[in-house]
């Protein structure tokens, strides 16, 4: 079941993706279910994380250095939103950074990677 949570996570989500997305490129979305949960992986090119910023990225107030240096972040709160409130129903979220390697580039002299966000909703 969807609840008010979950829509609210998700709508924080697409507004990082949509801040932090390179220009031109897909954001793709896919589902798996099992038993217990359904899976939604959002797969993108988007800013690079830095390797030190990836655990402090569900931190409260924490924006990583390419949304500062672009005068792109917000209040510090996406991630860290996201992941209390799938976490508040039985949910997770799982952030992979550079999840394929091949695929990192600079455009505008800014670095992205493909970066994965996968939320596992509980049933």
């Amino acid at each position: 079941m969807i609840t008010k949570q979950y829509l609210v996570a998700l709508s924080h989500l697409f507004d990082n993706a949509t801040k932090y997305i390179m220009p031109n490129s897909e954001f793709k979305i896919s589902f798996q279910s099992n038993e217990d949960f359904v899976y939604v992986d959002f797969d993108m090119i988007s800013l690079k994380v830095e390797p030190e910023e990836i655990e402090k990225s569900s931190l409260r107030e924490v924006s990583g250095h390419w949304s500062q240096e672009l005068d792109l972040a917000g209040d510090g709160i996406g991630m860290y939103v996201i992941q209390k409130l799938v976490g508040l129903n039985g949910g997770k979220v799982e952030f992979k950074a550079s999840y394929d390697k091949g695929k990192a580039m600079k455009y505008n002299n800014v670095p992205y990677e493909n970066n994965k966000i996968i939320i596992a909703l509980k049933k």
